[in-house]
């Protein structure tokens, strides 16, 4: 079995590949956020002449054409082929145009992508009818080829600008110019908030709804082919579907999702506060109200995900989130499962050492338990001040994670309560099916520790019954985040 585990913190930037055989291999390689690509159209057109001439006609003009005259094969042609932009007939056996249009903007994979019908139907109710059902534009035959060319100019601008923006950001960041004003699709960029193994996090505006909000782009590696790069990317917007209709008040909101040759993007809720690594960071010994707090704000985050099918795969103080509002919520649902069906190796897992849970090391699925375990290492930190499995090479870390039992939490701080210690040891049990049962389960013991009187230090948009109050700090701890962020 093979793995590739990412560590990153103020005390962690590694992103390294590790084996079963103990080689370790370093791979850092940088790649650039923009791509220079060809627009790949697909045409569809039931007559054979049709499509022929269009493809002949798009090619010179400089476009990668893909053509079927099956519409029952177009979609599984657009999926497969990652298309920048669609030219469908409407009058077609079996599947109209109108249906195809249908299939397309109701797949999260095809959605945005800029569809132009190519009919001999010109009355104006077929052209009202056509843009009325999702069509970008609508040109009746015969029609002058220049004319297709320019409605397939301005269909694509915006993809075209994305691709732009894109490479001005790389330069930019590589000249440490500033990237305030850029655009990146419609979001207009502030800053840089940070930078993993997988791509940069921004800061950014989005004027039509007017709210800050964080971009996240995620690398793809440019050597890639079409077919390579399509089928990862197509998991990627499948996960990052998934994950966005997970709507919690302990989780990140993902609100959209943008592929470009190069980089995919998502734009998501951006928390003013710090991460708890970074509080971590700051504060060694927290207090155990604040710890508890928070792992139960996570444990109602993996609740929420579980109960979808949805497992985190990355848990660690880097993904929990504290704002200053007293809000704590968890990000990147599903980026470790992204990143994986990105790499070029399929046995590679990614995670990070000394948080990937035994059994994964030893080749088995990451399930829901996996998370718990995650959990309790960070549980584990925040108690102790250091990490149950630690090492200054990964390899140990990986081998302390599959074999070390960590020392008891009572031994190194005997004023922890007897049931908290039970409850970290209980999540770090090597065997998943020693651990709690549910992210459900632990929900209900962490309510337990947590005193029940400190909802009244909750801030006052926190309302309502128990169950609805997401886990937050109370507004005591709250004036500490903002003076140390």
């Amino acid at each position: 079995m093979s793995g590739r585990l990412k560590n990153i913190g103020p005390d962690e930037n590694t992103d390294t590949e590790f084996s079963d055989s103990g080689a370790i291999h370093d791979s850092s390689d940088e790649l650039t956020i923009g791509a220079a690509m060809a627009p790949r159209v697909m045409v569809v057109d039931d007559d054979l002449l049709i499509t022929t001439l269009v493809t002949r006609l798009l090619s010179h003009q400089g476009y990668d054409v893909v053509s079927t005259n099956d519409p029952e094969e177009a979609l599984k042609l657009a999926l497969e082929s990652r298309v920048d932009a669609a030219v469908l007939d409407v009058m077609m056996p079996g599947l109209s145009g109108f249906d195809l249009l249908d299939q397309l903007r109701n797949d999260p994979r095809t959605a945005s992508i800029p569809v132009l019908f190519l009919t001999a139907l010109d009355s104006s109710k077929d052209r009202i009818r056509g843009l009325r059902e999702g069509a970008d534009d609508y040109l009746v035959k015969p029609f002058e080829a220049e004319e297709l060319e320019l409605r397939l100019q301005k269909m694509l601008a915006g993809r075209v600008q994305s691709r732009m923006s894109l490479r001005m950001i790389d330069d930019h960041l590589k000249r440490n110019l500033p990237i305030k004003g850029i655009n990146l699709g419609r979001y207009e960029l502030e800053h840089v908030l940070g930078q993993g193994a997988m791509g940069l996090v921004f800061c950014a505006w989005d004027p039509k709804l007017m709210r800050m909000l964080a971009l996240k782009t995620i690398r793809i590696d440019e050597k890639l082919t079409r077919g390579k790069r399509g089928d990862r990317v197509n998991r990627l917007l499948s996960e990052a579907s998934a994950a966005a209709q997970l709507s919690h008040p302990n989780v990140v909101a993902i609100y959209d999702v943008h592929d470009e040759p190069g980089a995919a993007f998502f734009a998501m809720e951006y928390v003013d506060g710090m991460s708890l690594e970074k509080f971590l960071f700051q504060n060694r010994m927290p207090a155990l109200e604040q710890i508890l707090t928070v792992s139960l704000g996570t444990a109602r985050a993996l609740e929420a995900a579980h109960s979808r099918d949805l497992v985190h795969r990355d848990i660690k103080p880097g993904n929990i989130l504290l704002g200053n509002d007293g809000t704590i919520k968890v990000t990147d649902f599903g980026v470790a499962d992204l990143m994986t069906a990105l790499a070029e190796d399929k046995s590679r897992v990614f995670g990070t050492p000394g948080y990937v849970p035994p059994e994964v090391l030893r080749g088995k699925p990451f399930g829901p338990v996996g998370d718990l375990f995650s959990l309790g290492v960070v549980m584990y930190r925040a108690i102790t001040g250091g990490r149950p499995f630690r090492s200054s090479s990964i390899r140990e870390t990986c081998v302390q994670t599959v074999k070390l039992n960590p020392p008891r939490i009572r031994k190194l701080n005997k004023l922890i309560p007897q049931d908290v210690e039970d409850l970290v040891h209980g999540l770090l049990e090597k065997d998943p099916r020693s651990r709690p049962s549910s992210a459900q389960e632990v929900v209900m013991i962490l309510e337990s520790m947590v005193p029940s009187n400190r909802s009244s230090s909750f801030d006052e948009s926190f309302s309502g019954s128990s169950e609805e109050i997401p886990a937050s700090l109370p507004s005591r701890w709250i004036d500490t985040l903002i003076e140390r962020n």
